[in-house]
């Protein structure tokens, strides 16, 4: 499922169309009576793509902030463009 299409959804009608796609590719008789134990691991490995995903984000976006700040041409735009500030400030 695109990640797209899992933050659209809300939580629980997404755990309940796995929990079916599961049920209907087991096709084990008993499985009604484990769907609680089906619902709280589906649950924990959805929240837990969720977090892991999160995290990864927040990664990307601090190494993607080194980087920039890295880049020498950045850094010198950064200065001149305070030092435009400046200038105007005291005039």
């Amino acid at each position: 499922m695109p990640l797209l299409k899992v933050r659209t959804l809300s939580m629980d009608l997404l755990l309940n169309i796995i929990i079916n796609e599961i049920k209907d590719k087991i096709k084990v008789i008993n499985v009604y009576k484990y769907e609680k134990i089906f619902n709280s691991l589906i649950r924990t490995l959805l929240l837990l793509y969720v977090s892991i995903e999160k995290i990864l984000a927040s990664i990307i976006k601090f190494t993607s902030q080194i980087f920039r700040f890295s880049d020498v041409g950045y850094l010198k735009r950064l200065r001149a463009n305070v030092n435009i500030r400046n200038k105007y400030k005291k005039n």
